[in-house]
């Protein structure tokens, strides 16, 4: 921190407003390139590719990953396409249930994971950057007259999703994956 009046630390923090960027010989003529396709200051470009940068090694760090699934998206999202029909969606999330799944005609670049329930359907959950439970739940007769579509919802909680009707222990395991318990309290 720096010094205020009297001595004082101030809460204000002086920044080093200039830096230097050695360019290697073999780097030069990349970097005219990008100077003349910026259409923008390259410092600023420099920037917002560091800004990305580090958001994507923190995302990293945190566990999190892209999650792309293909299904109807219900719960607190923007209205969209996504909440009426089947699109590719994706978020970043950590999953907490699920083996990876295969299904028919499934577009590329959708990495699912979901475990089955013992009847007709698959459950995956995940943990969403801003703290959501989101549950992609997918029919094993999904493409048939008898299927329903896939469905990714999105909970404030494990409980929210227990009362929407979610397998209990389904929830069981994510729970586990957070070290917490799923616990029904009794005021008797």
């Amino acid at each position: 921190m720096a010094e205020g009046k009297g001595g004082k630390p101030s809460s204000r923090i002086a920044f080093k407003t200039r830096k230097n960027i050695y360019v290697r010989p073999e780097d030069a003529q990349i970097w005219e390139r990008a100077e003349q396709l910026a259409g923008e200051s390259l410092s600023q470009l420099v920037a917002d590719q560091l800004r990305k940068y580090v958001a994507e090694r923190e995302r990293q760090a945190t566990g999190f990953e892209r999650i792309v699934v293909e299904a109807i998206v219900k719960g607190a999202v923007p209205a969209g396409p996504w909440d009426r029909e089947v699109r590719k969606v994706s978020f970043y999330g950590r999953w907490l249930v699920g083996e990876p799944v295969k299904r028919q005609d499934l577009t590329a670049g959708v990495y699912e994971k979901a475990v089955f329930d013992g009847d007709m359907h698959l459950y995956g959950v995940a943990l969403t950057r801003r703290g959501k439970i989101a549950v992609l739940e997918l029919d094993k007769a999904e493409g048939t007259q008898y299927g329903e579509p896939p469905y990714l919802k999105l909970y404030d909680s494990l409980q929210a999703a227990d009362q929407d009707g979610v397998p209990h222990f389904i929830l069981d395991q994510a729970a586990a994956a957070l070290n917490t318990e799923l616990v029904d309290e009794l005021d008797i």
